[in-house]
């Protein structure tokens, strides 16, 4: 990789990034005029950036309100980027890249050594594989061929052989956004007109049983469209947070946790224009990038020209209730 300077201090300008410190209430962390999605994990949150001056996307790195641009090649498109742990406990990044002008390659990136490595064993010379999400050096993502199939995998960089597949369908919006834990992997099925109406179902399965849930089901009526966010474990596991939102609608728009344990799901009021969402705990709860101006687009802010302000904010810590 080349090298070059890294920024380690608050990297914005008044113009495109505005930065808060820990919030108590919903607070504006990160506002910008492109689309851009978060993750995080150990108190760190990992999102895109839109630099002007080379029309690319940087990857930056935000820990207790400071941010940092990762030695990482930028990106035409926003990072599909996921955080979390090695095997051996070391804060680690996945994100996919294109490698020709038809598929794309797993890389990972060592916040210990601020460097990223393509990750060859689990990528396919003639497929293309990204969305991954990892926990623990254990890596799910999705593969797409040809053939319009779509693959959710799991695998890891160190255990010989394959990755193995957990389920396909041949939509090629048929299974997106990932979230992988210790034990169950939790993913959405998307089954959109080309208006954008139809359902998103959120489910988990047990990396083990392969027992398969069906925790949530939006389905868009009249002229509402509704989703809902990828979803976003703990750090423990133990819960995992979504958001569901009603675009055109005051209503119906919630932040969801789910307990596997007891297979309960308690909801707090939410955000109506969440896209994604981050569970990071503490003072600032959950992490959530909006759309405030424009449409969805894609699952991020809209991009297409229309007048558009994307978000990153902190909801501060939520109360969640059975509906």
């Amino acid at each position: 990789m080349r090298s070059r300077t890294i920024i380690t201090a608050l990297v914005a300008s008044a113009a495109s990034l505005a930065v808060a410190g820990p919030a108590t209430a919903e607070t504006v962390l990160v506002e910008q005029a492109r689309p851009f999605s978060v993750d995080a994990a150990k108190g760190v949150s990992v999102f895109s950036q839109y630099d002007e001056s080379i029309g690319a996307y940087r990857l930056v790195a935000r820990q207790d309100g400071r941010l940092k641009v990762l030695d990482v090649d930028p990106l035409p498109v926003p990072f599909d980027v996921d955080i979390g742990t090695s095997r051996t406990g070391a804060l680690v990044a996945v994100y996919s890249r294109s490698i020709d002008d038809e598929n794309t390659d797993l890389f990972g990136y060592s916040f210990a050594s601020d460097s990223e490595t393509r990750l060859a064993s689990l990528s396919s010379a003639y497929a293309s594989e990204h969305d991954p999400s990892v926990w623990r050096g254990n890596i799910a993502f999705l593969r797409s061929t040809n053939d319009g199939r779509r693959r959710l995998m799991v695998g890891n960089t160190t255990a010989n052989g394959a990755p193995r597949t957990l389920v396909t369908r041949r939509s090629p919006r048929g299974i997106v956004n990932p979230a992988l834990s210790a034990l169950r992997v939790a993913y959405v099925t998307a089954n959109l007109n080309q208006d954008g109406f139809g359902y998103h179902a959120l489910h988990t399965r047990t990396l083990r049983a392969g027992k398969d849930r069906t925790i949530h089901v939006a389905r868009s009526g009249g002229l509402n469209a509704a989703r809902v966010t990828g979803p976003s474990w703990s750090d423990t596991g133990r819960a995992l947070y979504f958001a569901r939102t009603n675009s055109t609608s005051g209503t119906g728009n919630r932040y969801h946790r789910y307990s596997p344990a007891t297979g309960q799901v308690t909801q707090a009021r939410g955000n109506r224009h969440a896209i994604s969402t981050a569970f990071i705990g503490g003072q600032e709860g959950l992490l959530v990038t909006t759309n405030t101006i424009g449409r969805p687009n894609g699952g991020m802010c809209s991009d297409d020209g229309a007048p558009t302000t994307c978000q990153l904010i902190a909801t501060g810590p939520l109360t969640y209730a059975r509906p």
